[in-house]
């Protein structure tokens, strides 16, 4: 393809961009956090919309014209809403700063507290594959060498 060499290709990855990770306070594709409440712009007049949970549950909720504070935003998934014939969508994501902190933390001084090993016998597991790998290496050899033994010699 020479789609990447094309005038609308740029255009196309700004694009996608912007999709994947839309600026917070866009409200056309808006990504919050879990519990963080959203504001739905309201139609001049106010009007009715229809919301799309992540269930795919349908509700009618009415507006007022300055907006709908959404609140029920703990459900993780896309949101939907149609406003006047209008359909948009928000994010609500799992985002917590603490469980992508990939930075090593210190120990204790004291170090891990020591495991005592249970009383009486103990089972053992132990991996099948590497003797399951050797026998299939063994089976391979043993065929090379009926193939060599058995080919014509010229």
């Amino acid at each position: 393809s020479t789609f990447p060499l094309q005038a609308a290709f740029p255009l196309f990855v700004s694009r996608s961009v912007d999709w994947l990770s839309p600026p917070r306070g866009d409200a056309a594709g808006a990504s919050i956090d879990a519990g963080e409440p959203f504001q739905i712009p309201g139609p001049p007049g106010g009007g009715e919309l229809l919301l799309r949970l992540p269930s795919g549950e349908g509700r009618i909720e009415r507006v007022p014209p300055d907006g709908l504070r959404f609140e029920d935003t703990t459900r993780a998934g896309i949101y939907g809403y149609t406003v006047n014939g209008v359909v948009r969508q928000f994010a609500v994501n799992l985002t917590d700063p603490d469980e992508s902190d990939l930075t090593p933390r210190a120990l204790d001084a004291a170090g891990p507290a020591p495991v005592e090993a249970p009383a009486g016998d103990a089972l053992a597991t132990r991996a099948l594959w590497p003797w399951l790998a050797a026998a299939a290496l063994a089976l391979l050899l043993l065929e090379w060498g009926v193939w060599c033994t058995r080919r014509p010699h010229a």
